[in-house]
């Protein structure tokens, strides 16, 4: 078989000169040498600054080359993060992005962590990348992203990454508030320690996967009942003194009448994200804005784990879970397997504390 039929190598229509343009780090120039090697020994056109016109100024080049290519595969690693046009050729690529309205990027991780590739300013954990061994297989997967379909912006990229925003200001305009007082204001609640009927100092963030999100949790889930608010955390926020930010108390029933009392909530900015879609001032469709919910989901996990808030294991759970066409689920089962899980966590830890406790004083008495 020829290199056309294996890999699919696409015509080249109107003003593009070439299938790809590498951008790198010169560190990194003998990866890009070999991906480039390898692509046109497969019949792609390949465009790469090793080969850029004599006399040109290094930023036109970059900007004619990729403006007349398919693709751009970026080689990132800690040398291209810090290299002088980096930051020239983000703007240059999300520009070059927004005009086509297709995705051009092929991101292509040499020696960074997946969180250091997801937070680059590149937008890389918005769509898949490779993360680069050498091997022949990783070659073969270079060309078939170079070869394959266009992807429109509006799926690789939709609407602006507005997952990414949200998590930032419910992260640091909400959780971060609430999270001091949290505890505290649910021990002060006549609902706590109440026997038989367990109650965490724990909040559950619920993210339904079709984004509505009911006014009353009870609509997706008549076994659970809103009880009571918990006494307002008050912060002096932008100007406003003592603001109160509410949270309240649930019952939340098993399918055979035992209840629970757990703190519940959806997550306001996906209410946010799906009145965005049902409505034509943002452009966000259907399908757009249940790719953002699931974004949002996985960002915000992300956060909570890497915070200063993860110190308390316990204290917010994200409740990720698919609904029917009326928004409606079995919420209070999952809930309940939550709770008991964070029960039999707390009482392993107890329990181990405990052990250590004893097997310590067991050496005091020993040594003395």
């Amino acid at each position: 078989m020829d290199a056309e039929r294996v890999y699919g190598v696409p015509s080249l229509d109107g003003s593009l000169e070439y299938h790809c343009f590498i951008a790198f780090s010169y560190e990194d120039k003998d990866v890009a040498e070999r991906i480039a090697n390898y692509l046109k020994s497969n019949s792609f056109k390949v465009a790469i600054c090793l080969e850029f016109k004599l006399g040109v100024p290094l930023a036109d080049n970059i900007e004619r080359c990729v403006q007349r290519s398919r693709r751009v595969v970026v080689l990132l690693s800690k040398n291209y993060l810090k290299s002088n046009y980096f930051d020239h050729e983000t703007l240059l690529f999300i520009h070059n992005n927004n005009t086509h309205k297709r995705q051009l990027l092929v991101p292509v991780c040499l020696d960074l962590t997946e969180e250091e590739a997801k937070t680059t300013r590149l937008g890389v954990y918005s769509y898949s990348y490779l993360e680069y061994k050498g091997t022949d297989i990783d070659l073969l997967r270079i060309s078939q992203a170079v070869a394959g379909p266009d992807i429109p912006l509006k799926v690789s990229l939709p609407c602006g990454n507005v997952a990414q925003g949200l998590v930032w200001s419910y992260y640091y305009g909400y959780l971060r508030l609430i999270f001091p007082s949290l505890e505290e204001r649910c021990e002060y609640s006549e609902y706590y320690n109440q026997e038989g009927k367990p109650f965490l100092p724990t909040l559950f963030i619920l993210v339904p996967a079709s984004g509505n999100c009911h006014s009353d949790i009870s609509n997706c889930d008549p076994r659970i009942q809103k009880m009571a608010p918990l006494a307002a955390a008050k912060v002096n926020r932008a100007g406003v003194i003592a603001r109160n930010y509410n949270n309240y108390i649930y019952s939340v029933k098993d399918n055979k009448g035992k209840e629970y009392y757990a703190l519940l909530e959806y997550a306001t900015p996906v209410v946010s994200m799906y009145e965005m879609s049902r409505e034509g001032l943002a452009g966000l469709s259907k399908d757009e804005m249940m790719h953002q919910v699931r974004n949002f989901k996985d960002l915000l996990d992300q956060v909570l784990s890497h915070s200063p808030l993860s110190r308390s294991l316990y204290m917010f759970r994200l409740v990720f879970f698919e609904t029917d066409a009326d928004g409606r689920a079995d919420l209070s089962s999952t809930i309940i397997n939550q709770i008991e899980v964070i029960r039999k966590d707390k009482q392993l830890a107890k329990e181990q504390s405990l052990q250590q406790l004893q097997t310590l004083q067991v050496r005091e008495i020993k040594e003395n």
